[in-house]
């Protein structure tokens, strides 16, 4: 059985996904996962034929509850360290973008 993340997000948690199909479908499971080669195209047009340093930010619009980030850390400590300490020193900005109501 194949299983598509079709959503970036969803490639931290490729192992629960892959579990819980393989537990209620009984059958072997490989998960398509596009970040890879997304990741990979992007670097090379950043750095051609080399291996770029990348660095994390997030700047936020709203405040993220300690629970939040918290319950990220679990999730993603192990697979991506960098975007945990960059969540738990996010920047919040109130005015990172402009919302218009009608």
């Amino acid at each position: 059985m194949y299983a598509a993340l079709c959503c970036t997000h969803f490639g931290y948690c490729k192992d629960i996904f892959k579990d819980a199909l393989a537990r209620h479908t009984d059958k072997k499971v490989e998960i398509l996962n596009p970040n890879q080669a997304m990741i990979d195209e992007a670097c090379r047009e950043i750095v051609p034929g080399g291996s770029p340093q990348i660095s994390i930010d997030i700047v936020s619009r709203v405040t993220w509850e300690p629970a939040g980030i918290e319950a990220y850390d679990r999730l993603l400590s192990t697979v991506s360290p960098d975007v945990v300490d960059a969540l738990k020193n996010y920047r919040l900005d109130g005015q990172l973008f402009s919302i218009e109501l009608e």
